[in-house]
């Protein structure tokens, strides 16, 4: 809704000029519900027609990883009046820090009774943080039932091809598709350098 006034002629354009096959829509969260009907109206016709994909995904916050499940199906379904649905999802799992309730159990909880909602073929990807040495993340259970693995690798004035191949090393082992995520803003607003 924010990216350029929420105009999406105008979103759909910039993307097709840079080359981007898809788009993300964040679509809602554990805290703030399925939130984004409003934006799918106004983005899916005009990305489809240009031939863009677009990935909804959400925030589950993994205390009810059931009800969790149960929203994203909910996003994963809807539909716009001429029948215009999203073509892949993204569950953005974070840690602890993010006040997410992360088990490895719940992780796994959360994913199976996904794919059970959505069937075997849909696509669904695992939004996870970048592997760092020390850091405990449940990697295996958080991705188990998702197609692929986007981890968010943000540099923060590190080597980007530094920063992307050690994800993609530590993440290989799991047997899926490595989408990486990169930093596309300035890393001041997390404490970082500032600089894209």
């Amino acid at each position: 809704e924010r990216a350029e006034g929420g105009n999406p002629e105008t979103i759909v354009a910039r993307a097709r000029a840079a080359g981007i096959s898809h788009l993300y829509v964040r679509l809602g969260s554990s805290k703030k519900g399925f939130y984004a009907q409003g934006d799918l109206d106004r983005i899916l016709p005009t990305a489809h027609a240009a031939g863009l994909k677009i990935v909804g995904w959400d925030f589950p916050y993994l205390a009810d990883p059931a009800g969790d499940a149960a929203r994203a199906h909910a996003e994963i379904t809807y539909a716009t009046r001429d029948g215009h649905r999203i073509d892949a999802f993204s569950a953005d799992i974070e840690t602890g820090s993010e006040g997410v309730a992360l088990t490895a159990i719940a992780a796994e909880a959360y994913g199976a009774r996904l794919r059970e909602l959505v069937g075997a073929g849909y696509p669904l990807v695992a939004t996870v943080p970048r592997p760092v040495p020390g850091k405990w993340f449940p990697y295996a259970e958080a991705t188990r039932h998702f197609d692929a693995i986007a981890p968010m690798v943000y540099w923060m004035g590190n080597d980007p091809v530094t920063e992307v191949n050690a994800a993609i090393d530590a993440l290989a082992p799991l047997g899926k598709p490595i989408i990486p995520i990169g930093q596309a803003y300035d890393g001041a607003i997390d404490g970082g350098p500032p600089g894209p």
